[in-house]
């Protein structure tokens, strides 16, 4: 096994000079709670393909569960699949052991891509290696879904915690003690070439306005609030206008309940629900508002990829890490959870359509210039790689 020198590294100019490594020995565990088409797992995938192509050490990736961007995780290195519940789980010996025996002997660090692993990084005990949680949950998901004991043991594990926001780290420390000096913020991010060529689709007079919603369909993503922001709209705009909702079912029962929601509020003939979808540039690219729901949400990567195609994006005040990006120029932060006051910002951008374009622009500058994972990437791996001198010194 060649092992590179830091000369070496300082030659080849790229972002892993910090890092020293044996070449085909994988050094790094990468671990997702599954391979959903959401965006923790998506975030994850970028960064991989990012990490492989700029030459980073070698890795091998477990998932807690599988799903649809499994093949993906595969074409970038070896992966385990535990298939758990959803439920704390203890392995039995022996799949301890063979998952101790899949992540080899050359391990030198864990990094944990959400909050819901503590199970999996409980059975990595033996490794003795410091681990690094990238925190992309607030509170809601932290308390009700994960759940105190799973995240305790992350919490317990962690050398340093990677979040998207200022929302997640206050949450972190005010709520669950973490030391502010053990929190990086890192904003969630979008490939390089993401949206680069993006064009925007052609409007003719007669065409509707087109408000874009995203999330599954859960409570948290405020389904039901872009409902009735849209009933509103429709009685205070006189746009011809459409909303459509991309994202899936979580829970059997839903789609149709938000469908008799919509039907109740007067809407159902113009609110579209087009479930998930592995592709949505041509939506952003037909869309002309994006508007961000949810009562919780520590940085959605559906409004950066809205964003990269020069959408204003409307949410509200209070509820994670968007009003962060948006600020007073992205689109619209208004009260939280005021659905009015967000009805009468997406009825004012519908319009004004120079307005639409100013906010957009904003929007694509800021992705463009600190959330692409060239700039996010190189931050991640100083933080890893920080992690690894410290333990030298």
């Amino acid at each position: 096994m060649k092992k590179f020198s830091m000369s070496q590294h300082r030659r080849t100019q790229t972002p892993f000079k910090l890092w020293q490594y044996y070449r085909d020995v994988p050094e790094i565990i990468f671990i997702s709670h599954d391979a959903s088409l959401t965006g923790a797992p998506i975030l994850m995938l970028t960064l991989l393909a990012w990490w492989k192509q700029n030459g980073g050490p070698p890795f091998r990736i477990i998932l807690r569960n599988g799903g649809k961007l499994e093949a993906r995780f595969r074409e970038l290195g070896r992966v385990w699949v535990l298939g758990w519940s959803d439920m704390y789980t203890i392995p039995s010996p022996t799949v301890q052991h063979d998952l101790l025996s899949f992540c080899g002997a050359g391990v030198r660090l864990i990094y944990a891509n959400t909050a819901a692993v503590g199970d999996v990084l409980e059975a990595l005990d033996p490794l003795s290696v410091p681990v690094v949680a990238h925190i992309h949950e607030l509170e809601t998901m932290l308390s009700r879904n994960i759940g105190p004991e799973r995240f305790g043991l992350v919490k317990q594990r962690a050398k340093r915690f990677v979040v998207p926001s200022k929302a997640v780290a206050d949450n972190l420390t005010t709520n669950h003690s973490v030391p502010v000096q053990k929190i990086d913020i890192v904003p969630e991010y979008l490939p390089d070439d993401y949206a680069n060529s993006s064009v925007k689709a052609t409007h003719n007079s007669l065409d509707p306005l087109t408000v874009l919603g995203a999330g599954t369909l859960d409570w948290r993503k405020g389904t039901d609030l872009f409902i009735q922001m849209a009933r509103i709209v429709q009685r205070s705009c006189s746009k011809n206008v459409r909303y459509i909702w991309v994202g899936a079912a979580t829970q059997p029962g839903q789609l149709e309940s938000h469908k008799k929601l919509s039907r109740k509020h007067h809407v159902a003939n113009v609110i579209s629900f087009i479930g998930e979808q592995t592709d949505l540039r041509p939506f952003y690219r037909a869309a002309d508002v994006f508007v961000s729901s949810s009562r919780e949400d520590p940085y959605p990567v559906v409004c950066l990829e809205a964003a990269a195609h020069s959408l204003p994006i409307i949410c509200f005040a209070g509820v994670g890490g968007m009003p962060e990006f948006v600020q007073t120029d992205a689109g619209r932060v208004v009260p939280h959870l005021d659905v009015v006051a967000m009805a009468e910002a997406v009825a004012c951008m519908l319009s004004d359509s120079a307005a639409r374009q100013i906010a957009g622009r904003c929007a694509r500058k800021r992705i463009d210039k600190g959330h692409r994972i060239s700039s996010c990437g190189k931050r991640l791996c100083e933080i890893t790689a920080s992690l690894l001198t410290d333990l030298q010194e």
